[in-house]
């Protein structure tokens, strides 16, 4: 390529130097595919225009102004970068066109360039499209392009923006960890956040009064509002908040009038009596827009484009699947969502147990400095086996895939580490039960996904029999060795220690959880909820008082977890059940709900295994500690020798050969601990929530730190171990 000695005519620059920028791109292979072999490419440098600097794009060829509309002013990605060498231009980009099937977003001021710590509004946004993202330029924003179309015709409100053709993106080397490093086709999850950053414009005319009664007290209302799967937006600005609208207050006022509308059947009255209780309420509100108020011109707008209300008066763990009924609820640890109800509706006493759920407190938040942190310990191998996951079974949701990796860690390091509390010892080890509908959630592929990694990384053994009577999942625990491997071969023996090295330290895995309930209710079955309930949180040993045909039974130095699913239909008549309540059992199950709505996918005929680096990843987090190991114990020989008694005989077997490492808490994490589990406790027992979800939240912050702790200890083994 011949580079033409031309010269620019930009406006001339201030003194003011423009913005630092990082790198661009040199080398194509690290590019995504999709733009390895395009002619799109133009260079830009700094020009100061209306007192700003800006980054118009550069001809490759001559060097002159790039036009978007003119592809004879772009060029190949080597003209690109050959122009930009010798010019010395700060960068290069890409321009978009209809036909590449791409959409480039922007979400501006959202980064700091000194911290690298990213707003949590654009991180939420970076994490729910899961697909190429890169850091801007200058440090300060962000960058994301993913396959589909834009859904309408605006492009910009706030911090955001979003295109498909007539412009072009500046592009750098900088991905943002975490997320997917390959340009992901995510149709269904542009479509619905793009509906709620660019809302439709209201219709001329609508309805102005109810459309139907709602009954709820305001309190009970707002709290279903927060429960709803749009809970989070709607909290956000409840509270003030109007970074999701690029801090435009009207639009904000808008959206929260919108969210008030659809709660309350449309009721002008009662939407203006709660915005003006919300954080976005401000003297303008009564501002005169002639014979009106700026505030009633917004609630009618808000009426105007609501098409749809509030018609229940449960809150449900619902079939239908809708985006208003999917259960969910706020946060409880990174992407967890923690489902705090699940009501079959008013025919039973659930609903009154649950007739409300407060919002969390600020103080049980997660900061931006949090975030950034765990999204650090995420990228070295949670982030990476959930994108690899959602290849393989793309229409589970990514809380499943979250749930089954977190599953994975807690297994592999089982009690082989833990976080001192007091007298206890928390050793990473979770009950969670996906609940969403079937086929539109894949559970089964989610959970196929996780047994995939454990059998390619060797790790089986880990597992336990999906299915059993309490008999025999007591045997199994305690190592009771049967009797045709105590009569067997050295070499069936030995085989078997190997199996059952890891004692109780093992994970059941179970599709369809809630046949797990209903065989605890079965008569042959007795005894088996009592032993579930009593295996969670790793005790060092379970009562004595358990017992099979075969006498008293004692199971050692247990930490079992459990990963399963079930639908809102199967879960129903079990969380219906006053003693389910009663005994802790839902207390202590991690509730994961779908962290969006289902959207039609297909397999991809090249992604068939797991990355290698992934299972490689588990394996290296499996050996990094002490690896235990069985041994048989023996009876004293006595006995006829004719008849072989006269050799030590195998009476039973147990765990040893490994030591527990202890994972300090650094004075800040401490403090986070402390602080989120203080929010929790300032939770139970409130007037207006149900004592039922006391067990909940006094639960949560063990959770918490038990995941942190897989993550820590999985980060640990492999990047900080080899480090010293």
């Amino acid at each position: 390529m011949q580079v033409a000695p031309q010269t620019r005519s930009w406006p001339a620059a201030p003194a003011t130097p423009p913005p630092a920028t990082l790198p661009y791109p040199t080398d194509a292979a690290k590019l995504p595919a999709e733009f390895r072999n395009l002619s799109h490419f133009v260079g830009w440098e700094w020009a100061w225009r209306e007192g700003k600097w800006t980054k118009p794009p550069v001809n490759p060829h001559t060097g002159t102004h790039g036009d978007c509309s003119d592809p004879g002013t772009w060029g190949t990605f080597n003209d690109a970068v050959q122009a930009a060498q010798h010019r010395r231009l700060p960068g290069i980009g890409i321009e978009l066109t209809d036909d590449m099937g791409i959409v480039g977003g922007d979400l501006d001021k959202c980064r700091d360039p000194q911290t690298g710590t990213i707003a949590p509004w654009a991180m939420a946004v970076v994490r729910r499209l899961n697909t190429y993202t890169q850091v801007s330029p200058t440090g300060t924003g962000l960058r994301f392009f993913l396959k589909g179309k834009l859904p309408g015709s605006r492009r910009r409100t706030g911090a955001i923006e979003v295109y498909s053709s007539g412009r072009y993106l500046t592009l750098t080397t900088e991905r943002v960890p975490g997320v997917s490093a390959r340009i992901e086709e995510r149709q269904a999850e542009l479509d619905a956040w793009y509906a709620e950053v660019f809302p439709a414009a209201p219709a001329a005319s609508g309805p102005t009064s109810t459309a139907a009664p709602v009954s709820l007290d305001d309190a009970a209302l707002l709290s279903r509002a927060r429960s709803a799967k749009n809970g989070a937006a709607f909290a956000a600005l409840w509270e003030g908040d109007t970074t999701a609208h690029g801090g435009d207050d009207s639009a904000a006022d808008l959206a929260l009038c919108s969210h008030l509308a659809f709660w309350t059947g449309r009721d002008m009255a009662r939407i203006d009596s709660l915005f003006r209780r919300s954080g976005l309420y401000q003297d303008k509100w009564d501002g005169r827009r002639g014979v009106t108020t700026y505030g009633q011109q917004t609630i009618q707008k808000a009426i105007a484009g609501t098409t749809e209300t509030y018609s229940g008066p449960s809150l449900p763990v619902d079939t239908s699947g809708t985006p208003d009924t999917e259960p969910a609820a706020a946060p409880a640890f990174g992407a967890f969502t923690r489902l705090s109800a699940a009501s079959p509706g008013p025919s039973t006493d659930l609903a009154d147990a649950i007739a409300t759920v407060p919002a969390l407190p600020t103080a049980a938040l997660l900061t931006p400095e949090d975030v950034q942190a765990a999204a650090a310990a995420r990228a070295v191998w949670l982030d990476p086996y959930i994108t690899a996951a959602s290849r393989l079974s793309p229409r589970t949701p990514r809380t499943l895939h979250e749930a089954a990796a977190i599953t994975a860690l807690n297994t592999a390091i089982a009690r082989r580490a833990y976080v001192q509390a007091g007298a206890r010892r928390l050793y990473p080890a979770l009950l969670m039960m996906f609940v969403g509908r079937s086929t539109l959630f894949s559970k089964t592929g989610g959970l196929d996904v996780f047994k995939l990694l454990m059998r390619e990384a060797g790790l089986l053994d880990l597992l336990l029999p999906a299915s059993f009577t309490p008999q025999a999942l007591l045997s199994d625990l305690a190592l009771h060795v049967p009797t045709a491997v105590r009569d067997g071969s050295a070499q069936d023996q030995t085989r078997w220690l190997e199996r059952h090295r890891h004692g109780a330290q093992r994970a059941i895995v179970r599709d369809e959880l809630a046949g797990l309930l209903d065989d605890c209710n079965r008569d042959y079955n007795a005894g088996l909820l009592p032993l579930l309930l009593k295996l969670d949180g790793a005790p060092d040993d379970i009562d004595a008082d358990m017992t099979v045909s075969r006498g008293l039974v004692e199971v050692r130095e247990v930490c079992m977890s459990l990963l399963g699913a079930t639908t809102p239909a199967a879960l129903r008549s079990h969380a219906a059940k006053s003693y389910h309540w009663a005994n802790g059992l839902f207390g202590r199950f991690n509730l994961i709900a779908p962290d969006g709505a289902p959207h039609y996918s297909f397999w991809s005929e090249d992604e068939t295994a797991l990355p290698t680096e992934v299972v490689a990843g588990i394996k290296r987090v499996y050996r990094a500690f002490s690896t235990p190991t069985a041994e048989f114990e023996y009876a004293e020989a006595g006995g006829d020798p004719e008849k072989g008694q006269d050799k030590p005989r195998i009476v039973g077997a147990r765990q040893t050969g490994y030591a527990a490492l202890q994972v300090r808490l650094t004075r800040d994490a401490w403090k986070a601990w402390k602080r989120y589990d203080a929010a929790m406790f300032s939770l139970t027992g409130r007037p207006e929530a149900s004592e039922r979800l006391d067990a909940t939240y006094g639960r949560l912050p063990s959770a918490a730190i038990r995941v942190a702790l897989a993550l820590a200890a999985a980060e640990w083994a492999l990047v900080g171990k080899d480090a010293g």
